[in-house]
């Protein structure tokens, strides 16, 4: 049936419809409004429940194929990044020895087919090798952004430390905000204003290999403060609290997200990232 005489079950699927008649139903429209509706999920305090549609292609035929939404943008998001790993690999990345891995991998994803997929390297290894990827971003408006992201430890290996950074350029300087599990410790960390690791109070540490977990925080690029961190269910706000800043010289205004893994005493971390979003919030 076509989409306008689709099944009214409430307000939601109302919105959604508004969305699908703004963007056409073109199928490739559709298809990449659908990815970004998935990587969105969980982050406009939706409960998950899922509404299936049927579409119609340009000639009115039926696209046997339901289409299953799981949640929607804010409309007045801007969105400076959106990464599924796929279709293309567009970060750069770095390790210590010589077959450290960092790529585009198959296995990794939680969404589709692909994912990011990290490991330090194998022959001579020792403890706190790293590798890491990263990716530049404009920043035109220096306002206030949440990094959304899914990962999962792979292999049973829990890395020393996993860390999430946004470094921020401006024409005061570079600026790392960065949120890291310390495996050690046991608790998640925030790199406060004078570069070293503080606990972020009351956030969950639980945390094991082969399962996947959704981490947000948010980086206020104009304050030089960090916002909201959540973890699963958990929401600490850590405003006023000012991130680090790395060096005193101006900068054409970008951002940086950077993903690096540590690897601990025995034996070697491998970690799966997928579904990265990056949006500016109010």
């Amino acid at each position: 049936m076509p989409l306008d005489d689709a099944p009214q079950i409430g307000l939601r699927d109302k919105i959604f419809q508004g969305l699908f008649t703004l963007v056409g139903r073109e199928p490739q429209t559709f298809s990449l409004l659908h990815r970004l509706l998935l990587v969105a999920a969980q982050m406009v305090g939706w409960d998950g429940t899922k509404s299936t549609w049927v579409k119609t292609d340009s000639e009115g035929r039926l696209d046997l194929a339901p289409i299953t939404v799981e949640a929607i943008v804010p409309v007045e998001a801007t969105v400076l990044l959106t990464d599924g790993f796929e279709e293309i690999f567009r970060w750069s990345v770095a390790g210590d020895g010589a077959d450290w891995i960092a790529e585009r991998r198959v296995v990794a994803g939680f969404q589709g087919d692909y994912g990011l997929y990290l490991k330090t390297r194998t022959t001579g290894a020792a403890e706190n090798d790293v590798v890491t990827a990263s990716c530049g971003l404009a920043y035109y408006r220096q306002r206030k952004v949440e990094v959304l992201l899914r990962f999962l430890l792979a292999g049973g290996v829990i890395p020393k430390y996993i860390d999430f950074a946004l470094k921020v350029y401006d024409s005061e300087g570079t600026w790392r905000a960065q949120i890291r599990r310390d495996a050690s410790a046991g608790v998640w960390q925030y790199r406060d204003s004078a570069g070293l690791f503080q606990t972020i109070p009351g956030l969950p540490t639980e945390i094991g290999a082969g399962s996947w977990y959704m981490l947000s925080f948010e980086v206020d690029g104009a304050s030089h403060q960090y916002g909201k961190v959540r973890f699963l269910g958990e929401t600490i706000d850590l405003a006023p609290l000012g991130f680090y800043k790395e060096l005193a010289a101006a900068k054409d205004r970008h951002l940086d997200i950077i993903i690096t893994i540590t690897k601990p005493t025995i034996p070697i971390p491998e970690l799966y990232v997928d579904d990265i979003l990056i949006r500016e919030v109010a």
